[in-house]
């Protein structure tokens, strides 16, 4: 959750990610172009865990 705060630059607590990521799927981030979403799932360790959806 760290990684994932810190990589997307959230302003939201450890806590409540946790909470709302165990309810799967869960938009992080809303408004972002996909170039940039690539570069910040690229960061992560487990690429495999984030996807980019278009809606």
């Amino acid at each position: 959750m760290a990684e994932t705060k810190r990589i997307f630059a959230l302003n939201i607590s450890t806590g409540t990610l946790y909470k709302k990521v165990n309810k799967l799927p869960y938009a992080i981030m809303k408004d972002v172009y996909e170039s940039k979403a690539d570069t910040y799932m690229e960061q992560t360790s487990f690429l495999e865990c984030y996807e980019f959806r278009s809606d």
